[in-house]
């Protein structure tokens, strides 16, 4: 298991300081915990607004960030990771607490879209590491339901 508290926040914060050098906007404190529509708490590193020419509206997005070392890192893993990242997205789409705490998520266009930034520490594995974090990336499936674009 990766220490994923200390480590996990300090690079939580640099992958929102990296986004807004981009020009998006930080919307909530880091690592927040929010009651999503099933009435439990769900734990979110980050959340951010960034504007898109493809929507009318500015488009919200569940920041992740995640420090592992590449020697424990595989395919299912990655996998979990997103399909917990859908599962919040789903569920926070419709939260009351959401929106209560954060109102200028409400001028923003469905929210749907998850970011997951992960941060490798021991890099001097990096050239054997590359090609199985590039199996793992094509190995990955990716919620298919309809959304909404406003």
């Amino acid at each position: 298991m990766e220490d994923q508290s200390v480590n996990g926040s300090i690079w939580n914060k640099q992958a929102s300081t990296l986004l807004e050098q981009l020009g998006w906007d930080v919307v909530s404190d880091h690592d927040i915990d929010i009651k999503g529509s099933d009435e439990k708490k769900h734990g979110v590193d980050t959340l951010m607004i960034y504007k898109t020419p493809l929507k009318v509206r500015p488009q919200s997005v569940i920041l992740e960030a995640k420090w592992y070392k590449t020697k424990s890192f595989h395919a299912k893993l990655l996998q979990e990771w997103i399909d917990t990242l859908d599962k919040k997205l789903v569920t926070l789409r419709n939260s009351a607490d959401l929106f209560e705490l954060y109102p200028r998520l409400e001028e923003c266009s469905v929210f749907d879209v998850g970011v997951i930034v992960i941060w490798f520490y021991d890099v001097d594995n990096y050239k054997t590491f590359r090609p199985k974090f590039l199996e793992a990336l094509k190995s990955v499936n990716v919620s298919t339901r309809d959304r909404k674009s406003t």
